[in-house]
């Protein structure tokens, strides 16, 4: 699809151009950290872009529901009086 193709575009020029800009700054790698995370912020976008063309799948939904559900009833509620 486009939106994966792009991602994956969009992430490597983003992840090139701050390794590239490192590298000129003679900084030794002190940005890898950042072009990782920049890479990856970049697949973010992409997911959400999904999200709201296709929804949330239901399984995701259900696995929420599922964990709300859980978290409600293991929780301590003061007793009745």
């Amino acid at each position: 699809m486009k939106a994966e193709g792009l991602g994956v575009t969009g992430k490597t020029v983003v992840t090139f151009l701050v390794l590239y800009y490192d590298s000129k700054q003679g900084a030794n790698g002190d940005l890898v950290l950042l072009a990782f995370a920049l890479g990856q912020l970049y697949s973010v976008c992409v997911l959400l872009k999904y999200i709201n063309s296709y929804g949330m799948p239901r399984s995701l939904l259900k696995q929420r529901q599922a964990l709300q559900s859980d978290l409600f009833l293991h929780t301590k509620h003061p007793k009745s009086r």
